[in-house]
């Protein structure tokens, strides 16, 4: 079975069963949701590469689900196709400006739809490749850091709070010699599976180096982040490690909504340790 992950969104039971087996056929691991809501909440639990989205839905639309997922962590790199009876110019324009990679119409030929989320699929993997960490999954630095700046300003000109949490995972080099490096990945692995575990919807985090994480935390003060800080503290300090022995963490945070400050320079020079 295919690792890749769909989506499919649309609230006429007949027409995702349909879908569904058509694309089972092909081997990837299918989730389903009736409406814009269930799909924003399943795409928060599971992380599809691409989503099939229905427009016409009750309890939220398929545009105004598509724009709520493409702010999730994951989100914008996730292919997304609408689905939609209405043909026109001006729908198949509201459905791209709402964050879709491309447009179908209803009804469609399934043969059609499957060469178009074959494509949407390889897309998404060259888009994860290029976005994440090959090691742990988290985000690269390269993506990071530009959503960094957008966050920033986005803090900055709403006047809310924004959190920077740096993490170092103590000693990784002296894993590394005395027990070898494939036991050190898999500690940097464990941990960023420990810190991705307490993230919410708008936070993301991201490896930076050897060893190295960060957590951004949109909407957050320095009591929140704290309060992140000794969840994952708390995870790390009760789990066994086994072959790398006791693991501890140095901690760097900052807090603010200022124009001018460099949260995550400031977290940096907090670095404990």
């Amino acid at each position: 079975m295919s690792d890749q992950r769909i989506l499919i969104v649309d609230d006429e039971p007949a027409l995702r069963r349909s879908i569904m087996r058509h694309l089972r056929r092909l081997g990837y691991q299918l989730f389903e949701a009736g409406n814009g809501k269930e799909a924003v909440e399943q795409f928060a639990q599971v992380g599809p590469d691409l989503v099939l989205l229905d427009v016409m839905m009750p309890v939220m639309d398929g545009v105004t689900a598509c724009e709520t997922i493409r702010t999730l962590p994951g989100g914008a790199r996730a292919y997304i196709i609408i689905l939609s009876a209405k043909a026109e110019i001006k729908d198949r324009a509201r459905g791209i400006r709402a964050g879709a990679d491309t447009y179908q119409t209803k009804p469609f030929e399934p043969t059609r739809l499957i060469e178009v989320v074959e494509q949407g699929l390889a897309i998404a993997a060259r888009t994860k490749k290029a976005t994440n960490d090959p090691l742990t999954g988290l985000f690269n630095p390269q993506y990071f850091r530009p959503r960094y700046q957008e966050e920033l300003a986005r803090a900055v000109r709403y006047q809310q709070e924004l959190s920077m949490i740096l993490v170092h995972i103590e000693a990784l080099e002296d894993i590394n010699l005395q027990h070898g490096q494939v036991i050190g990945d898999q500690t940097q692995i464990l941990v960023a599976g420990m810190i991705e575990h307490q993230l919410r919807k708008t936070d993301m985090a991201a490896r930076l180096d050897e060893g190295e994480f960060v957590l951004m935390l949109p909407g957050t003060d320095l009591a929140g982040a704290e309060l992140i800080r000794s969840r994952v503290e708390d995870r790390v300090a009760h789990y066994d490690f086994v072959e790398a022995g006791k693991v501890t963490l140095n901690w760097g945070i900052a807090s603010g909504k200022t124009e001018g400050e460099n949260l995550l320079s400031l977290a940096a020079e907090r670095l404990e340790g």
